[in-house]
């Protein structure tokens, strides 16, 4: 935890000087005519001397607002420091900027309690005298990983700091080593600041609404988790998004949710991007976002009205015009509708890859733009047209149209390819009677889609059927195709045929009678569902009868679950466990959050014994 300002490096503190400002014309008319208004507040004003170091320390309960810190002085600094609940530090504007390299955190904050708030709004934080990257230099704003409540970070304007503009990712560190408390940055602005301008690391945190710009190396760093960055700008930074890293294993998994922002680079060293750019990064003003321009207009309680119209429309191609797909990591596939008069492959794309063809088709009234990226760009040329629909079939794409970046989340969703059912359904079974003389009846279930194909000329007999995923039919002299995905994973068979699968013949007794699957067995299921925590979950449980473990809702079978006879137990971290049985729980246990349903049905874990032995 943060100690006593006293126990930062700092220079000799001072008593501060306070001048109540009913007429601030007397300090400076000139400076403060054009921020003075009407509307204005009167503020205090502290000014530090050469050499010396402002302390202020907020505590439970405290407003602190209306100051002007004034370090205009040789070697003068500040050390503000909120280590409490409910406390509020608002209009607060810095005049002067920090002429050494060893300020380090001079504005260090967090809320203690989950049940607490923070609020630091309306606040100028000019930076360094010499803008550029050193880490023991002066930081804006650090939230320290000892943060477990509710912190708003409102209206800020924070420029040239040596290292991050606000430094709020600790807080998600991995276990014990983070209070995961939550970090709102809004209506804010940041320009050269080093390191980054923002940096986050709960899935409670976000940003919305801000500007990033001129980052000598970061604008927004999705440090930790999965964030949202909302309504904002970050352009001309070093790379303006950068997820996860290298320092911890907990990066591996950082993402970032992006609604109607724009932005250009991303480096990804995390699980990467859900959205893409809504187009060219603007750089508003300060005042356009609701934050002070000058220290006098943060300690006045004067800012802008944030008034920009952030639900401009977005661009949206229409006529002739050419389209660039981009992955915005490492591959995607795309897929893209168009009402069009023509639709023409560009030379940067690639349709006579085998595996990977991109490709522009006609089908029904529509065109259609299929293909995959990777390192590179694909490119099309449309000819009297307009986007209908756009998907990401795999990764994340960005397109832009004549150059400009397309907000993807204004177009309706795609999700198949029309008239490539081939591509959809890569499996194909045969059951094939031809050479004999009686009839033969069969039956089987996939895990996912099977629909009757024409595979090896077989014609579609009236007689098949198709109920979800179970397909039936009868051969005699001839053969019937179904094209499927995933796997089969039952087949009977009465009579004499041969069955392929892609090709290749297979025993049908390989596999499961159809009827025997576990959930004629086993027809109850109950699910353990972490998805959306951070934190593990133990459970155990004990069933009147017997116990399996099962896929149901795309669960994997954990090495970590355990069965012995009517007892089970696991463990889970952002995803699910399931389990099916027969008759009934008698005992259920779990240490950590995780949803339990039963049936498809939530429960309350409570309302079961606990269990008492394994």
């Amino acid at each position: 935890m943060i100690g006593d300002p006293e126990s930062f490096p700092k220079k000799k503190s001072i008593d501060r000087r306070s001048y109540l400002k009913a007429a601030v014309a007397a300090v400076g008319a000139t400076t403060l005519q054009t921020t003075a208004s009407a509307s204005a507040e009167d503020y205090d004003v502290i000014e530090v001397g050469s050499g010396e170091t402002f302390s202020k320390r907020l505590s439970d309960g405290e407003t602190w607002k209306n100051v002007l810190i004034d370090i205009s002085a040789e070697g003068a600094a500040y050390s503000i420091i909120a280590v409490a609940d409910n406390w509020e530090i608002k209009n607060i504007g810095v005049l002067g900027t920090f002429d050494s390299h060893t300020n380090g955190s001079a504005f260090n904050v967090e809320v203690p309690s989950a049940d607490a708030t923070g609020l630091i709004q309306n606040v100028y934080l000019p930076g360094a005298y010499e803008p550029g990257h050193d880490y023991n230099g002066p930081m804006g704003i650090y939230v320290t990983r000892n943060h477990g409540g509710d912190l708003l970070i409102q209206n800020v304007n924070v420029q040239n700091m040596q290292d991050n503009g606000i430094y709020a990712s600790s807080t998600g560190h991995e276990g014990s080593d983070g209070a995961d408390g939550s970090v709102r940055i809004e209506d804010s602005y940041f320009h050269g600041n080093a390191t980054c301008h923002t940096r986050i690391g709960t899935s409670s945190s976000y940003v919305k609404n801000c500007v990033g710009w001129n980052g000598i190396h970061r604008g927004h760093w999705q440090y930790y988790e999965h964030s949202d960055m909302i309504d904002c700008d970050y352009g001309e930074n070093g790379t303006d998004i950068i997820l996860g890293g290298s320092s911890y294993p907990k990066q591996d998994t950082a993402e970032l949710s992006v609604k109607n922002s724009r932005y250009d680079t991303v480096s990804n060293a995390g699980s990467g991007i859900n959205g893409s750019s809504a187009g060219t990064p603007r750089h508003r003003s300060p005042s356009d976002i609701g934050a002070p321009a000058s220290a006098e207009e943060a300690a006045s309680g004067q800012s802008g009205d944030s008034t920009d119209d952030n639900n401009i429309d977005p661009f949206i191609p229409a006529g002739d015009f050419s389209l660039e797909v981009t992955a915005q990591n490492d591959f995607a596939e795309y897929l893209i509708e168009l009402d069009a008069e023509a639709v023409e492959v560009g030379n940067e794309a690639e349709p006579d890859d085998e595996q990977y063809t991109d490709r522009a088709f006609e089908s029904g009234e529509h065109w259609y733009i299929h293909g995959y990226t990777g390192g590179s760009a694909d490119n099309f040329r449309v000819t009297g047209g307009e986007i209908l629909r756009v998907g990401e079939i795999q990764g994340t794409s960005r397109i832009t149209a004549n150059g400009t970046p397309l907000d993807l989340s204004v177009f309706d969703t795609i999700t198949s390819v029309p008239g490539d059912k081939d591509s959809q359904l890569p499996n194909v079974v045969v059951i094939d009677g031809e050479g004999t003389s009686d009839t033969a009846s069969y039956e089987f279930v996939v895990s996912d889609t099977v629909e009757p194909s024409n595979d090896e000329n077989a014609t579609i007999d009236e007689a098949a059927t198709v109920d979800g995923t179970h397909a039936s039919g009868v051969v005699a002299d001839y053969l019937d195709a179904w094209r499927f995905n995933s796997e089969i994973e039952q087949f009977s068979i009465d009579g004499d045929a041969t069955v392929r699968v892609n090709g290749v013949e297979v025993d049908p007794d390989r596999f499961d009678d159809v009827g025997e699957k576990e959930e004629a067995q086993l027809p109850n299921v109950i699910v353990i569902d972490g998805n959306g925590t951070s934190d593990t979950a133990s459970y155990e449980f004990v069933v009147s009868d017997t116990v399996e473990p099962s896929n149901d809702e795309n669960a994997t079978v954990d090495e970590a679950a355990t069965v012995d006879g009517t007892y089970a137990s696991g463990v889970v971290a952002d995803y699910l466990d399931a389990w099916r049985f027969n008759s009934e729980i008698e005992q259920f246990s779990i240490d950590g959050d995780a949803t339990i349903r039963v049936n498809g049905v939530k429960v309350d874990s409570d309302r079961f014994d606990d269990v008492s032995s394994t």
